[in-house]
């Protein structure tokens, strides 16, 4: 609008809220209708193109326009308190306007009778108004002159005609220097002219300081607190020039009270609201702290001071709150102002409450004074302001004199009661004795401290405290009591009391005192003036000195003051700091009478004068600092003010929190709570008040038990105004219901305030004084300085000093050093400690070594790393510190709240862009980018390629090409395989760009076929893709996305990226899970569940209900995954089912619909697998992502249904999840997961057939993978390598098995999916130890069980089993049985509470069998204890269990034969019982687990130790025939499957059977278990292969 009016040749003079004024100026080239025409031309532009305008929050905005012509007059006005001068326009066309505003509507255009006049009707539709004055313009007519003319004609016209005759510049075409101005005349006038500096004066100084600092004047845009103080003045109706005259006196008294006070007049205006000033305190520069106070001070003084004769009305409201402080309009016109909701509600206060001072509830709580000076008004509905809140009026006089009594004792001043009572005894001994010692020369109490704290509520508690022969009176001063002498006149006012006038009493009782005709004229002098008398002097008396500095005038006063008062007596002076130098020089004098004791009240100002501050240092003066109460007794100080006996817990929380002790703020905010409808009263009996968790004080806090009080408080409570509004609001007088005679504890209900249920406490603030000294410091930084404070607070308490440079988008280190230790010097911020000698990543920031005890005086740089510049070695080390943080947190979040909304959005956008930026991988990962990042996925060969994405890199692979020296081809060999582990890219040194791109059309497809066929070689080459490059030993790369993703989710928050939120919540929930972090993942779930449901953060389109449901159902699934992390299986299927809901895939609700689902997810499946090509069609966007999330929600449920034992239901999961997943075939960790869930279903099935098919598109899936493994795709790459290996082992491939188990190794060390990696490593150990290959064991039990990161207890546990197991099969040592028995003994049966239980299980058989096998008979009785419950148990298809059941079968038959050689019948029988039982479930347990069948070559290992026992056990009971057939059957299967230990042993076995074995032989492993004679498994030699078996005793009866 106002590059319209500046179009047309008008000017803006004067902004004024959401109102503005224009001036056209008729010159000697336009006559007055060329003028009225254009402001009409404009108006109806203006309409047409602005007149609507839909703001961010749906509120539509919409002009009205009048127009008036006449001749107005312009003023300057200044003052003589500052430098600052603004100007007026008043006139008739001012008044005219603002009629004709009044009468027209949104949308209108309409003009006065003085503008009409002028206006040749024939060009515009017109309609009258009504009123005979006013005419509506709507629109143009048929004679209508074109825009295109008469805009060429104002651009003739456009030479500053008007302004440059007043300065002497010629009129000529604008150069080219002022081109860009040439739309304002004025400018350019002034550019030219030498009068330019002039003009500062009319800017304000928060202006006037960015310029000189040469400041861009968006640094001036803020979001502060302030407090405005909106002043409207009506006046009499009077001429032009007595109004100008009278806007420039009060433009006088409103700037110096104004500067006095700390504020700034920011607007005077005469066109919108009559005569109107605008003053704000807590601008730029100028903040301070008892804003509030200041402001209702100023405003008292205004209202006082402003009653010139012609002035009727002076309204004054003063709001406080945040608001947009800033520079708003052209960039040709525009000013510095204050805009927000706190602006406008002080204009509406002021116009809604004429002729008072009137003030909000924020004024009224950060004000801190006494409730006295306000009151409540009458509410009025205020114009676009809902909910108002309560209205006080504001005067320093106030209404009410608060009584002495009080029915309610004083809370927390029981020290400074008791020191009052102890001088007080000590005045009353002292005033009878005429020599009075130094020490006991004390007649005087001064309480100090700051408004709030209690100093007149302790004045009366001191009164009442006082004994009823002393005489007191009290005193209450006000600031109209500093003038010379006139605080001590009022305390005499009160004292010298009798029939007539004050003087003429006073003047009969220095009469009556002193013989005035023995006085000499000095000594009548300072009786007139001190007693305000009128005594006679003498003619041409002039005394020019200080009359209290002679001391025959102290004497006076003190014989006059002493033959009135002969007894003592107690004064208390209330708001002492409001009396006189004077008045407090008289006091001092007449406390050395020994006639009056004084209490004072006075605030802790610094800006006492010294003649206040001599007084208070006097020895006769005790002073008495206060502080806040104890916290203690907030709850009991809120109750007394509202009467009752329990209060809301909520309720003391925030007055602790945000009252700072101060009784003076809790009394004003609870009466605020019970004004605004808040508050309310209810009668509840104690338990019940205790049971709702409400605060029910002691009754001794709440009632006094003083009997004088309770005869006082009935006359008392009446003349209590200042409570009476909540007992009118409440309607409740919780004291008349109450019986006198009773006390609390007495009655069976008490009294409790509720608050209501919709009020909250998020618009309670704390106190401000902090927040004025920040703001005092951010004010005195330079602009880069405020700049560098506001980017750091975008970032965090923390932050590094990369994303800080990249905000402040300067190259330049120095500058960015400067403001670095400005801040540190200050103690702006401080170093966190970075280690950047490491510095492998741009968003991870190691911390550095603490330092010692003593560590540097600040400011200091603890960083290590850190480089200086040679251009800033002047400059301290902490200047380049590379971790900041802010040394206090209010410091960055005030700076923070400085920001608008727009700057906030920018600077989270930048940050966020930082993130995504350079967010990488750390270096042993490859450093490239994450697989996935705030829902972006990186091109890893898995995403299907568009043609031209397809030429691009052809183009890019063609250029590398050209660009490579001779000799360099091996190192881009190695670069492009480091890019892709699949395949290097080949080089073609005959082809150049120019070429391929000539032939890329024809060629694409033939590098498509053989880049396929390669990768076919390579699939047969290779078979199994090792990811050998991942190192998740030194992988920081989950630290790095937990560092990252809680960034993030703060950034795109602030720059409004909703959907990027929603990304960076779901991966940072998944980085959570990943890292066992399931409470925070719950907590994000919920953060971002709440986030979903807000349906306004979304775009209005048709797919808005339908992405809503799909987010839901994402949440509901990762919650799932928590409840199973967590254990809580009925909860996750809970969620999972749900998800499955919203997803519109339910599961089925019967068997039948289980098994037709499953047969057709059998069909879809074959197809997929067998014709991969044809079936399914890929799918991407996000209707891929929607399956790919269906897909992941059945992963889950296929785990949950496994671990529930719900086969078909599992099946049904993972042939479906694999589905979905094969829909994008896009996402290679999901598509892992559903292999390996579909080899596992098929290898339980025995279809080993389908899982050499699965498998061999698994392999195609990982040879398509393009780069290095992603942290997030380990544990899903380990998964899939472990079903693998798992098929192998039962298909009979032990080779192939051992080399893929091997490969898997590397990847294991991180892994936190603990099932995976003990099935992984349970069996790989067994293969390993088949072939003898013991080193490669324990190195793998020690990295993965005893020295892992993820410490579990079974994990060590299992370390120590196999320790065991080694030393059973082989003879060698791991850990001595000394060392395992040490483990029990320090951990006891808590093994037996870890995740996986069967590691206790296998430990303790193995430790018992040990102890049978030496014989040690005695310690095997503890572990008996201990396996008891085992051999009750059901062996069925574990594993585990079954290797248990063998090895308790051989300690059995062990024991067998000890019972044997002792002719023990009965133990005989039960054992040979307890065996055959075993023996029968082992086989059972054999042939109903398929795993487990003998038909299988390398799973025979456990039927050949069954046909060992078994054997053994034939030959125990004189079978000797049937036990060497046996014997022979287990050696032939042991020598199938090429199980070298077992062939060792069975053949030890035989020999000993048949007699062949010497003694040592047979002793030979009972002998090296001994301590001194150990083996130590280092000494085994692979290829001698000569280990210890265990040799089977036999009973003492039988002949070998």
């Amino acid at each position: 609008m106002v590059q319209e009016i500046l179009t047309h040749n008008g000017d803006v003079l004067k902004f004024s809220g959401d109102a503005f004024l224009s001036m056209w100026k008729k010159t000697s080239r336009l006559t007055m209708q060329d003028v009225v025409h254009n402001a009409i031309d404009c108006g109806l532009i203006i309409q047409k193109n602005y007149g609507t305008y839909l703001t961010d929050v749906g509120v539509v905005l919409k002009v009205k326009v009048a127009i008036s012509a006449g001749v107005t007059y312009f003023s300057i006005i200044e003052s003589n308190c500052t430098d600052q001068s603004h100007y007026v326009i008043v006139g008739q066309p001012v008044w005219d306007v603002k009629a004709a505003e009044y009468m027209s509507s949104a949308g209108d255009v309409l003009t006065s009778a003085s503008a009409w006049m002028y206006v040749n009707e024939a060009e515009y539709c017109t309609q009258p108004c009504g009123d005979g004055r006013h005419t509506k313009v709507l629109g143009v007519g048929a004679s209508w002159k074109r825009v295109e003319k008469l805009r060429n004609t104002l651009v003739q016209d456009s030479t500053v005609p008007n302004v440059s005759n007043h300065v002497g510049v010629e009129s000529e075409c604008i150069s080219n220097d002022y081109r860009e101005y040439s739309l304002r005349p004025a400018v350019v006038a002034a550019m030219r002219s030498t009068w330019w500096p002039s003009l500062r004066r009319f800017m304000l100084g928060p202006v006037l300081r960015a310029v000189d600092n040469d400041e861009p004047m968006d640094f001036l845009t803020e979001v502060r607190r302030v407090v405005v103080v909106f002043l409207n003045i009506i006046t009499n109706s009077v001429s032009e020039n007595v109004l100008t005259d009278i806007v420039n006196e009060a433009y006088k008294r409103v700037s110096c009270a104004a500067s006095d006070s700390g504020g700034l007049v920011n607007k005077v205006s005469m066109f919108d609201k009559d005569m109107m000033f605008l003053v704000v305190f807590g601008l730029r520069g100028l903040k301070q702290e008892n804003e509030a106070q200041k402001a209702l001070a100023c405003a008292d003084q205004l209202k006082q001071t402003l009653n010139e004769p012609n002035i009727n009305v002076v309204s004054i409201s003063v709001t406080s709150g945040t608001t947009y402080c800033g520079v708003v309009g052209h960039v040709l016109r525009r000013e510095y102002t204050v805009i927000g909701p706190t602006v406008n509600k002080a204009a509406r206060l002021m116009m809604a409450y004429p002729n008072v001072i009137s003030c909000d509830k924020e004024t009224f709580l950060k004000s801190k004074l006494n409730q006295e000076y306000f009151r409540v008004l009458e509410i009025k509905p205020l114009k676009g302001i809902a909910k108002p809140g309560p209205v006080y009026e504001f005067s320093m006089t106030g209404w009410s004199q608060r009584s002495v009594a009080s029915k309610h004792p004083i809370l927390g001043r029981t020290e400074e009661l008791s020191q009052y009572e102890m001088y007080l005894h000590n005045a009353i001994l002292q005033h009878q004795q005429d020599f009075t010692r130094y020490r006991d020369n004390k007649f005087a109490i001064a309480f100090i401290g700051p408004n709030s704290i209690g100093k007149t509520r302790l004045l009366e508690e001191c009164l009442v405290n006082t004994p009823k022969f002393i005489k007191y009176e009290k005193f209450v001063l006000d600031h109209y009591d500093k003038v010379s002498f006139k605080g001590f006149h009022y305390i005499l006012s009160k004292v010298f009391t009798g029939s007539k006038s004050f003087r003429e009493n006073s003047e009969n009782r220095v009469r009556f005192s002193i013989d005035l005709s023995y006085a000499t004229p000095i000594q009548i002098h300072a009786v007139n003036i001190v007693f305000d008398c009128r005594f006679p002097l003498p003619e041409n008396f002039q005394h020019e000195e200080d009359l209290l500095d002679d001391l025959s005038v102290k004497q006076v006063i003190r014989n006059v003051w002493k033959r009135q008062f002969k007894n003592l007596w107690v004064a208390a002076i209330d708001n002492a700091h409001y009396l006189d130098d004077e008045s407090w020089r008289v006091l001092l004098i007449i406390l050395d009478t020994k006639t009056v004791f004084m209490v004072i009240a006075l605030s802790d100002d610094e800006e006492h004068t010294p003649t206040i501050k001599n007084c208070l240092e006097n020895s006769m003066i005790v002073n008495i600092r206060l502080s806040g109460i104890d916290r203690w007794f907030h709850a009991a100080l809120a109750c007394q003010l509202l009467d009752v006996q329990a209060i809301p817990a909520d309720l003391e929380k925030v007055i602790e929190t945000a009252s700072a002790g101060m009784p003076g703020w809790i009394q004003n905010f609870v009466i605020s709570l019970v004004q605004r409808g808040a508050l309310s009263i209810v009668t509840v009996t104690r338990e019940e008040a205790i049971d709702l968790g409400a605060v029910v004080p002691s009754s001794t806090l709440l009632r006094r038990t003083d009997v004088h009080i309770g005869a006082q408080y009935d006359d008392a409570l009446s003349k209590r105004l200042s409570y009476q509004s909540i007992y009118s609001i409440l309607s409740i007088s919780a004291f008349s219901k109450q019986g006198s005679t009773f006390t609390i504890q007495e009655m069976d209900t008490i009294q409790m305030a509720v608050l209501a249920e919709s009020f909250n406490f998020d618009d309670i603030t704390m106190d401000m004084s902090m927040d004025a000294v920040i703001l005092k410091t951010y004010d005195s930084l330079n602009p880069y300085e405020k700049m560098l404070l506001k980017c750091a607070s975008v970032l965090g308490d923390v932050f590094s000093r990369r994303m800080l440079m990249h905000l402040l988008q300067n190259d330049s280190p120095r500058t960015v050093a400067l403001a670095v230790a400005k801040l540190f010097v200050i103690r702006v911020l401080e170093c966190e400690g970075g280690d950047f000698t490491r510095d492998l990543s741009m968003v991870l920031v190691h911390p550095a070594p603490t330092l010692p005890s003593m560590a540097p005086s600040a400011p200091y740089c603890k960083c290590l790393g850190t480089r200086q510049p040679a251009c800033c070695e002047d400059l301290p080390n902490y200047a380049f510190c590379g971790y900041m943080k802010f040394r206090h947190p209010l410091f960055r979040s005030t700076t923070y709240d400085l920001l608008t909304e727009n700057q906030k959005h920018d600077m989270h956008a930048r940050a966020l862009l930082y993130l995504e930026r350079f967010t990488r991988r750390c270096l042993p990962c490859g450093g490239g980018c994450f697989s996935k990042f705030v829902g972006l996925r990186c091109d890893d060969g898995l995403v299907q390629e568009s043609e031209a994405v397809k030429r691009t890199r052809h183009q890019i692979r063609a250029l590398k090409t050209e660009t490579v020296v001779p000799g360099d081809q091996d190192q881009l060999s190695v670069f492009a395989h480091e890019e892709s582990s699949d395949f290097a890219i080949h080089i073609i040194p005959e082809c150049s760009s120019l070429e391929l791109l000539k032939k890329e059309r024809s060629s694409s497809r033939f590098l498509e076929m053989k880049r396929l066929k390669r990768l076919r070689n390579k699939q047969m080459k290779k078979g199994v893709r090792s990811f050998s490059s991942v190192e998740t030993n030194n992988c920081e790369c989950l630290t790095i996305l937990m560092t990252v993703y809680s960034q993030i989710i703060d950034h795109c928050r602030g720059a409004g990226e909703f959907n990027k939120l929603y990304e960076a919540y779901i991966e940072y929930v998944d980085i959570n899970l990943i890292s066992l972090n399931v409470p925070q993942a719950i907590r994000l779930l919920i953060e971002v569940e709440n986030f979903v449901q807000n349906e306004d953060l979304f775009p209005e389109n048709v797919h808005r209900k339908w992405i809503k449901r799909f987010q839901l159902a994402k949440i509901c699934s990762m919650r799932g995954v928590c409840m199973l992390e967590s254990g809580d299986l009925a909860e996750a299927k809970k969620q999972l089912l749900h998800a499955m809901e919203l997803y519109y895939y339910p599961f089925p609700t019967s068997k039948h619909w289980v098994k037709l689902r499953s047969f057709g997810a059998s069909l879809q499946q074959l197809m997929a697998v067998y014709l991969p090509k044809i079936y399914p069609k890929r799918i991407s966007g996000i209707i891929g992502y929607y399956y790919e999330d269906i897909a992941f929600t059945l992963n889950i449920l296929y785990q949950l249904f496994s671990e529930c034992k719900e086969t078909e239901n599992a099946k049904l999961e993972a042939k479906c999840a694999l589905n979905y997943a094969l829909k994008t075939n896009a996402n290679f960790r999901l598509l892992c997961i559903c292999y390996g869930n579909m080899i596992s279903v098929n290898r339980e099935e025995r279809n080993f057939r389908r899982c050499l098919k699965l498998k061999e598109r698994a392999m195609e899936l990982c040879h398509r993978k393009r780069g290095q493994l992603d942290v997030t795709e380990v544990q899903a790459v380990c998964y899939l390598y472990t079903c693998m290996f798992l098929f192998y082992v039962e298909y009979g491939k032990k080779m192939e098995g051992l080399e893929l188990g091997l490969s898997v190794i590397p990847m294991l060390s991180d892994l936190t999916d603990l099932n995976t990696r003990q099935m992984l490593l349970l069996w790989l150990l067994k293969l390993l130890l088949a072939d003898l290959r013991i080193n490669e064991m324990v190195n793998i039990i020690r990295e993965f069980f005893y020295m892992t990161d993820h410490y579990d207890l079974s994990s060590e546990t299992w370390y120590y089993f196999y320790a065991i197991v080694i030393l059973l099969d082989t003879g060698y040592c791991v850990e001595s049985y000394g060392s395992c028995e040490k483990f029990y003994i320090t951990k006891g049966d808590a093994i037996l509470r870890s995740k996986t239980p069967e590691a206790a299980w296998n430990f303790f058989v193995a430790m018992w069998l040990i102890t049978v096998r030496i014989g040690s008979w005695e310690q095997s009785i503890i572990w008996e204890e201990k396996i008891r419950k085992i051999l009750s148990m059901k062996y069925k298809e574990h594993e585990f269990n079954i290797m248990m059941l063998i090895r308790l079968v051989e300690g059995l038959l062990i024991t067998l034969v000890k019972e044997t050689d002792q002719r023990n019948l009965n133990k005989i029988l039960l054992l040979k019982k307890s065996i055959k039982s075993m023996f029968r479930d082992m086989n059972k347990a054999c042939c109903r687990a398929p795993m487990y069948r003998p038909r299988l070559k390398l799973l025979q290992i456990i039927i050949i130790l069954y046909y060992l026992l078994y054997a053994y056990f034939l030959y125990i009971k004189k079978r000797k025939l049937q036990a060497f057939n046996l014997l022979k059957r287990a050696y032939e299967s042991a020598k199938q499957c090429k199980h070298i230990s077992l062939l060792i042993w069975i053949e030890h076995t035989r020999s000993h059977w048949r007699g062949t074995l010497t003694q040592a032989c047979v002793d030979h492993w009972i002998y090296h278990l001994e301590p001194d004679n150990l083996l130590d498994y280092t000494d085994f030699d692979p290829e001698k292969i000569d280990i210890v078996p265990f040799t089977l005793p036999l009973p003492n009866d039988i002949e070998k």
